[in-house]
């Protein structure tokens, strides 16, 4: 019995059975600190390189050639370039704006009269329009009276205006621009006999007409457009608008500038003087531009008219790629090609970049929508290498890839 017990707590070989399980319990132990430890060491290394340690990172393949090595070793999504000048200069035709008034008749009326008597009494009503009472002004009744004898009285609106014996040829009757409208009522009558019921008063009025100074606002106003680019308009700092205005300021009125109907300025300008406004960039949109110009008084002559725009500095595309030793040890003996590989959009329009590699400078200037390049010869180990692309034109890359062949 003894010697059955024994046995059950060894091995064929005579070690006792709960010394194997010992060390395999040691073992699982060791395989847990050590997996702690690394966990503990991801997890306290700096975001990129962890990024770089779990995952391929953006942009990067993990595709393998033969031999271990990356097909693609960066790869990016890019948008647009914007190429522009430093300033761009828009030159602005001259413009004229200048008050023009004229005495103009708005209506004339037949001869008629105006009787009162005892047994009987005639009114004349008349009608007339003032098209744009705003810029009617001065604003005035004439007419003749060959036959008059009592008061005449004038309403203008339901309101008399005037009420006064008259002689042959009266002085004109203002009538007051705040009483004006659109349309308009005269109405003509003429006072009482009094006691004296054998006669009545009669006025006869003739060459009868309405006149006013009517401004033609088409000359105080003056336009003018002028195109702005995407590239200009998205990199806009400073815009500015310079002139010269000949006028006399002693008979003008303040000049009111606007660009795409937002004021820029308003006042009286140096007259005879160079004039510098400040624009704000934002008020410029891309395409078709307006510019106006508007007085109220007087007469202004604007020339050498430039509205001129300082653009942020061209930016470049940068980008660092990791190129392994093997691959640049095999690019050497031109066993592999390190490719770069750029997709523009295919608008038909020149595609014009230069493009750096580690300090080797070439120009793209094509229509074509892929563009190809060998980097063997240019290629370094490690993350030296960089491709910086400069626009020339505006251009537009969905892709940008290095890969290797």
């Amino acid at each position: 019995m003894e010697c059955s017990r024994f046995q059950r707590g060894v091995t064929k070989r005579g070690k006792p059975l709960f010394a194997r399980g010992q060390a395999a319990n040691e073992a699982w132990v060791l395989i847990g600190l050590i997996t702690l430890v690394l966990i503990f060491y991801i997890l306290f290394l700096p975001p990129a390189e962890r990024h770089k340690l779990l995952e391929d990172g953006p942009g990067i393949s993990t595709v393998t050639l033969p031999g271990g090595l990356n097909a693609t070793l960066f790869q990016d999504h890019i948008g647009t370039l914007d190429a522009h000048e430093p300033v761009i200069a828009h030159a602005i035709p001259s413009s004229r704006v200048f008050e023009s008034k004229k005495a103009v008749i708005l209506e004339e009326f037949n001869p008629f009269f105006v009787r009162r008597g005892w047994f009987g009494r005639r009114l004349q009503n008349l009608t007339f329009e003032i098209p744009d009472v705003e810029n009617t002004d001065n604003v005035l009744l004439a007419f003749e009276a060959p036959v008059r004898s009592g008061v005449l009285a004038v309403s203008l609106n339901g309101r008399v205006v005037f009420e006064s014996p008259v002689s042959r040829t009266p002085s004109p009757i203002r009538l007051r621009k705040e009483h004006l409208d659109k349309s308009n009522s005269l109405e003509f009558s003429v006072s009482g006999v009094g006691f004296a019921f054998w006669r009545s008063n009669e006025i006869q009025i003739q060459n009868a007409k309405v006149v006013a100074d009517v401004t033609d606002v088409s000359r105080q106003k003056a336009q003018n457009v002028f195109a702005v680019s995407p590239a200009e308009k998205n990199n806009v700092l400073i815009a500015t608008l310079d002139y010269t205005a000949d006028c006399d300021d002693t008979l003008v009125g303040p000049l009111t500038i606007l660009i795409n109907d937002q004021r820029v300025f308003g006042g009286v300008p140096d007259c005879g003087g160079p004039n510098r406004i400040e624009v704000p960039g934002q008020i410029l949109q891309e395409g078709a531009n307006t510019m106006h110009f508007q007085t109220t008084r007087g007469d202004y002559f604007l020339s050498s008219m430039r509205l001129t725009t300082i653009l942020r500095k061209t930016r470049s595309y940068v980008a660092y790629v990791d190129v392994p030793k093997q691959v640049v040890d095999r690019a050497r003996t031109n066993a592999v090609r390190v490719m770069l590989e750029i997709d523009f959009v295919d608008d038909k329009k020149p595609k014009v970049a230069d493009v750096n590699i580690n300090g080797h400078i070439t120009r793209i200037d094509q229509n074509e929508p892929f563009y190809a390049r060998n980097l063997n010869a240019f290629v370094l180990p490690g993350s030296r290498n960089y491709i910086e692309i400069t626009p020339v034109s505006s251009i537009n890359i969905p892709e940008l890839r290095v890969v290797v062949r």
